[in-house]
């Protein structure tokens, strides 16, 4: 078997029916299958964080974006 490699997936938290529930259950569905991959999640941390505590195993391989920090996040990589 070979090993996968890792995959990083963007996230918005915000969009959609304002149900952060919805999509922080479908990242945790996403996870059981798939352990060696990270998320970025981008939307407001106080909205995201009552749901994701739910999910632990979750908290580990999750990183937030917010407006401000998106913004350094994508200068960083036009740099590269």
């Amino acid at each position: 078997m070979t090993q996968k490699n890792n995959i990083t997936i963007s996230i918005d938290c915000m969009g959609g029916d304002d149900n952060v529930s919805d999509i922080i259950s479908g990242v945790n569905d996403y996870y059981i299958e798939n352990k060696t991959d990270l998320f970025l999640l981008h939307g407001d941390k106080s909205k995201i964080d009552p749901h994701l505590n739910k999910y632990k195993q979750l908290i580990k391989i999750v990183h937030y974006y917010t407006q401000k920090n998106q913004l350094r996040w994508m200068i960083s990589l036009l740099k590269q």
